[in-house]
């Protein structure tokens, strides 16, 4: 089986509103990770919009690759489908739509509600920030002062990210960088520190990287 080595998320929440024949659509995306952040931000928008008729929803989780959609009172095929296919034409993972609709007492038709599903759900994404997430390495390595300037040169230009820096005695640096240049990026500091690979790789996790 292939490891997933990225994915396309949203950095930021969305949120886009519009109406059409009296009815009210207000749209949110959010960053998921799990179904249990699924189903916070379900309920925080049903209490906040408790008297609304729908809250219609579609999410796509990166791990295992779940999808899942609701209709929630609309008619099948015209709310929740239309959703997960707007996160998979921008080809987002880890992202929740929700669009909640207050009838206007005008009956859109099930072609017109596709397409007000359809607009909501670009149009929270179209507010989000998109960013792309790699699978990265942390990793934790000692060094001294006299080393500090060459390690921190070669780990920018290998496009790694600085997490943590302590001066003490030595310095200790934690920074991250995509996993497929982790050893590219040791075989450098190893080089600068003559050969001493005073490193521990201590963590491995999708993380954002610059383009």
């Amino acid at each position: 089986m292939k490891i997933l080595q990225w994915y396309k998320t949203v950095a930021e929440s969305g949120f886009f509103v519009e109406t059409e024949k009296r009815s009210k659509f207000i749209s949110f995306v959010f960053f998921v990770e799990n179904k249990d952040q699924v189903q916070n931000y379900l309920k925080e928008v049903k209490a906040k919009y408790h008297d609304a008729k729908h809250h219609v929803y579609a999410y796509k989780l990166e791990k295992n690759n779940l999808e899942k959609f609701s209709d929630d009172g609309e008619p099948s095929g015209t709310a929740g489908m239309p959703l997960l296919g707007v996160i998979s034409s921008y080809e987002l993972s880890n992202v929740l739509v929700i669009v909640v609709r207050y009838f206007g007492g005008i009956l859109l038709g099930t072609s017109g509600l596709r397409k007000m599903y359809i607009s909501g759900g670009c149009g929270a994404i179209e507010n989000a920030k998109i960013e792309k997430r790699v699978l990265c390495n942390s990793i934790e390595l000692k060094m001294n002062y006299s080393e500090y300037s060459k390690v921190l040169n070669a780990i920018k230009k290998c496009g790694g990210t600085i997490i943590n820096t302590d001066y003490e005695d030595d310095i200790k640096l934690i920074f991250y960088i995509e996993k497929d240049k982790t050893n590219d990026i040791l075989k450098k500091i190893s080089d600068i520190k003559n050969g001493d690979n005073d490193f521990k790789i201590i963590s491995e996790d999708f993380m954002s990287v610059p383009d």
